[in-house]
């Protein structure tokens, strides 16, 4: 059976997985991964944390060439402002997403 912890670290999470009948061989085994949340980029530790927790418990997430997938993203909060530079770059980007989606009703 595995058994996945997670526990509370000053800067972090600390996950814990252990198998104690890895590859149904009778054998123990343990992993420790730490997660720091308090680094420059802990969004990207976050989603690498949600990522590998959906992964570990067997949550089937999609995949690319699905129609429907799961994605775990970062984006602004509901009631950010965005900088004129952000919402420019913004703009930008969903012209883009616009331009692919109408190639493909052409």
């Amino acid at each position: 059976m595995q058994l996945i912890t997670l526990e509370i670290a000053d800067n972090g999470i600390i996950k814990t997985i252990i198998d104690d009948n890895i590859n149904g061989a009778g054998e123990s085994f343990e992993s420790k991964v730490v997660y720091d949340l308090e680094r420059h980029d802990s969004v990207d530790n976050k989603i690498e944390l949600l990522h590998t927790l959906a992964e570990d418990m067997g949550v089937d997430l999609g995949n690319s060439k699905q129609a429907n997938q799961i994605k775990i993203i970062s984006d602004w909060g509901e009631h950010y402002v965005p900088t004129k530079s952000e919402a420019q770059e913004a703009i930008k980007i969903l012209k883009e997403s616009i331009k692919e989606l109408e190639s493909l009703v052409k």
